[in-house]
């Protein structure tokens, strides 16, 4: 029994010895993988905005970031899911592996009195659209002939519109009608952005201003009244 318990202890002390090498390791591999996926996704990002959907292929991608067709496969699983990590990346504005729900920016959302909050929400579609429009732009295009990005877009549109109504939720401080906030969110996303800025020829701090002078008057109108109040 003692000799059973003393190869065990034996056993355990030299995987323990082990251990601190083998995390070293895998920590640089992971590094190694997160530059090699950034190097992808920033060279994907370049040829997907000058070259557009159908001429940017994962063999070019490759070529560019130097590395193999069969490297971005295994991390991405095909073209359509490398282009919606790069609209994923753009919209985040970085690699952080945080929803927009969880970041600081969203949280400012239901911070302060109602001008302060549709402020950061004037903010926060601004910094979203300016960083998304060109690409969405190109998947817009690309969905009118390629079903399955059609599908992808779908899906991201819709899940775009329950974090904006959520978001106007935050901002108002109540739950908001459901027409008057998805008419918010009609005015705050990228398509709207691209009009006055790209096509009407506003500053960015013009349409912020705006942006944000429109969600108080809109919201201002479902704030809660005191009992008693006419």
């Amino acid at each position: 029994m003692l000799a059973v318990m003393g190869s065990y202890a034996a056993d355990a002390e030299g995987e323990g010895a082990d251990v601190p090498q083998r995390r070293y390791v895998s920590e640089v591999r992971s590094r190694q993988a997160q530059q090699t996926r950034m190097a992808v996704l920033t060279v994907a990002h370049q040829m997907f905005m000058e070259r557009g959907w159908a001429a940017t292929g994962v063999r070019g991608v490759a070529e560019e970031a130097g590395v193999s067709v069969k490297t971005i496969y295994d991390a991405f699983g095909s073209k359509a899911e490398l282009f919606k990590a790069v609209i994923d990346l753009a919209a985040a504005g970085d690699a952080e592996p945080v929803t927009v729900m969880e970041r600081e920016q969203f949280a400012a959302l239901a911070e302060g009195d109602l001008v302060q909050r549709a402020a950061a929400g004037a903010r926060l579609a601004l910094a979203v659209n300016r960083r998304t429009v060109n690409l969405m732009r190109v998947w817009r295009t690309a969905a009118d002939t390629d079903p399955a990005l059609a599908e992808m877009l779908t899906d991201d549109v819709e899940r775009q519109r329950q974090t904006f109504v959520a978001g106007v939720t935050l901002i108002a401080g109540h739950e908001v009608e459901r027409q008057r906030a998805e008419g918010l969110w009609a005015l705050m996303n990228e398509e709207s952005y691209r009009l006055l800025v790209r096509s009407c020829g506003w500053t960015d701090q013009q349409y912020e201003q705006w942006l944000a002078q429109t969600i108080t008057r809109l919201l201002d109108t479902e704030q809660p009244k005191p009992e008693g109040a006419q």
